[in-house]
Formats: C-alpha cells, sequence, structure tokens
C-alpha cells in the first residue's frame, strides 16, 4: 500500500520586531484620532490688536497668564461669576501707578469683545481685545456666566438692561407677587435685604423696592414695611428706559 505523505500545517511564526510594530501600529490608530487639548485662551492676530478668546472659562488664572506673557502682554486675567448683563464684559482692576479713583488709563487699548454685552436671545463671545501697542500692566476681570446657585462676584440692579427684572414692574408689590413674578422668569430668592440687615425669611406682605442678582439664578430683594413714594418708582423707571 503506497504510504500517503501528511501534510503539514504551517503556522505564522511572527518575529518579535514584526510583533512590536503591530502592538504600535494598534496604539497608535487610536491616537491619531485623538486631538491634542485645546488652549485656554485662543489668541489671534487682527491688524492693531490680539483678539483673545476665552476657551476654558474655568482655567487657573496662571494659565491665562502665562499665554498672555507669551504673547508679549504683561496682562492678568481672571473670569468671575458676573450678572447676565455683565457677561462678557471686561473690568480693568487697576493699572500700575494708577492713582485711586482715577480713570482706568488705557481704556483704548483694552476692550471687550462684545461691547453690548450678552443677552438670552443671542450668543456671546468672552473675550478681550487688546492693542498691540499697549506696552502697560493691567489685571483685568472678564464676566462668565454663574452657575446655578453660584454666588455672583460682579453684578449690579437686577433691573438694569439685560437683566432678568428690566421693565418688569415689580417695584412696590408684595414679596408673593414679585416671588411669582421671578418663578415665570426662572428665578428664585435668595435672600433679602432688609435696611441693610441680610434676611432669610420676611413676611409675604413686605414691600419690594428692589434687588440684586446675588447667585446664579437667584436674587436677594430689598424690601420694607412701607411702599416707595409713586414718584420715586416712576422716576426709577424713565431712568431704565422703562416708562
Amino acid at each position: 500500500m503506497p504510504v500517503v505523505p501528511r501534510r503539514r500545517r504551517w503556522r505564522l511564526v511572527v518575529g518579535i520586531p514584526v510583533a512590536a510594530a503591530v502592538a504600535a501600529a494598534a496604539w497608535a490608530v487610536p491616537n491619531l484620532l485623538t486631538t491634542a487639548p485645546a488652549a485656554a485662551l485662543d489668541i489671534k492676530d487682527d491688524g492693531g490688536f490680539w483678539v483673545i478668546e476665552v476657551n476654558d472659562l474655568y482655567a487657573n488664572p496662571k494659565v491665562y497668564e502665562t499665554q498672555l506673557r507669551n504673547a508679549g502682554l504683561n496682562v492678568r486675567l481672571r473670569l468671575v461669576p458676573a450678572a447676565p448683563s455683565r457677561v462678557g464684559g471686561v473690568a480693568p482692576t487697576a493699572a500700575e501707578g494708577q492713582q485711586p479713583g482715577t480713570r482706568y488709563p488705557y481704556e483704548d487699548k483694552v476692550q471687550t469683545l462684545d461691547p453690548d454685552g450678552c443677552t438670552e436671545q443671542r450668543t456671546c463671545h468672552i473675550g478681550l481685545k487688546i492693542a498691540k501697542d499697549f506696552t502697560g500692566d493691567a489685571d483685568l476681570l472678564l464676566g462668565r456666566a454663574a452657575k446655578p446657585g453660584e454666588p455672583i462676584q460682579w453684578g449690579g440692579p437686577f433691573d438694569t438692561r439685560g437683566e432678568p427684572m428690566h421693565c418688569v414692574p415689580y417695584r412696590n408689590k408684595h414679596v408673593s407677587e414679585v416671588r411669582a413674578e421671578m418663578g415665570r422668569r426662572g428665578l428664585t430668592i435668595d435672600a433679602f435685604d432688609v435696611d441693610g440687615k441680610i434676611e432669610r425669611s420676611v413676611p409675604d406682605s413686605m414691600y419690594v423696592t428692589g434687588g440684586y442678582m446675588s447667585k446664579g439664578g437667584m436674587a436677594t430683594l430689598f424690601v420694607d414695611d412701607e411702599p416707595e413714594p409713586e414718584e420715586k418708582v416712576a422716576l426709577a423707571a424713565k431712568k431704565l428706559g422703562c416708562a
């Protein structure tokens, strides 16, 4: 009987160099798809200005400072939770050698990206423009939206233009009425200011004479046992452009 030779089963043996290359390729594929983390600030050349847009609203101020210094700017930037009308605004705190009570000397050199301010009806770029010929030293505050319940560090009356109670006829109304009006705008009451003393609760029958955004989505109300003179209320509305 003839002998039938057995078929040999060939196995592919991957040498160490080949295996290493395969492993390296497997590691490289997902990394090729991974982008480098974005810088905290996006700094662009725009003619006579540096345009600086904030990518990371919560970065450490030292990160901003490093990027700005690398661009040749002696500027310290700090983002703070702000009332709605202050979001996107820039506020110089002081300049080197500036005397107390005097105007900031570089107002034409340091500008906000959105001079009209931010509102809920449109998007807003958080950033600023700094003139290339600016050679001074600056400490700047830039307003960002406050998180819900986060204490606001830069604000003002909650009925000025750009604020949630602008042109809302709330003055001289009872606390209960103003609470309902605020609720329709997604706001809640944080506290009450009674003759300079902060209270967490007051009778609903007290009159509201003013207020300010004290936390994200929350306001502190000025209240009194007596309503304000109607002439004062009418004058305030006129000054706000609501009469």
